[in-house]
């Protein structure tokens, strides 16, 4: 399934295609009221809520789950998860320019959960 997003926050650059099977997680910012969609090299944008693009993406066949206030992970990109400090990876081996999201405490028992049951070798660093 393709998108069509922006690579700017003002659309200024018009739209792009972007395959929604290389999307790794999406942010919502209140300020400018858009949606980031990251994938493992470049980030769009679209105008809209967090809670619509969830739900469009679920009813789409893809696995996108809240893991805070302002983001979602697509579960079945997740690689590696920092149970210490509450983020999630999805390179292989990550390193410090690698893509990572924040995942809530309140939240992260329940993620893993799910998380477990895509990947049950799911690598945990404590």
């Amino acid at each position: 399934m393709l998108l069509s997003l922006t690579h700017d926050i003002d659309g200024k650059s018009g739209f792009v295609h972007v395959e929604a099977d290389d999307l790794l997680y999406i942010s919502y910012d209140s300020m400018t009221n858009r949606v980031s969609f990251h994938t493992l090299d470049d980030e769009y944008f679209a105008m809209g809520t967090l809670k619509y693009f969830i739900e469009t993406f679920l009813h789409s066949g893809y696995v996108f789950d809240k893991v805070d206030r302002n983001n979602a992970v697509n579960m079945q990109k997740i690689t590696l998860v920092d149970e210490r400090m509450g983020l999630v990876y999805f390179d292989e081996r990550p390193d410090r320019r690698s893509k990572k999201c924040t995942v809530a405490v309140s939240n992260f028992k329940n993620i893993m959960l799910k998380l477990k049951s895509f990947n049950p070798d799911i690598a945990v660093l404590r």
